[in-house]
């Protein structure tokens, strides 16, 4: 189901705060809209990862070597990421 179908099977509710994180690091949230009595989806929001390796050279899901490029919190490769390589690693090598 994508996330468009997902909004509009969700009943109205008089609720502004409903936001989720799905698959792929996208961030979105639903705004109500009083004129209508519907709810609208606002423009999702998409993380990535940033290569840094901080904990070793090993690209794996469980090695946090990398850091999300919107708050540089230590994060770990979740399959279908769209990652970053820079040059602000403090390891350049994999």
């Amino acid at each position: 189901m994508s996330f468009g179908a997902l909004i509009w099977r969700v009943r109205p509710f008089n609720d502004s705060s409903f936001s989720g994180t799905f698959a792929w690091r996208m961030n979105a949230s639903l705004v109500y809209n009083t004129g209508s009595n519907e709810n609208w989806p606002k423009r999702p929001e998409y993380d990535y990862p940033v290569w840094t390796g901080a904990s070793g050279a090993d690209w794996n899901t469980t090695a946090s070597n990398w850091e999300l490029a919107s708050n540089s919190l230590a994060t770990t490769y979740i399959e279908g990421d769209n990652v970053v390589f820079d040059d602000t690693a403090a390891r350049n090598s994999i």
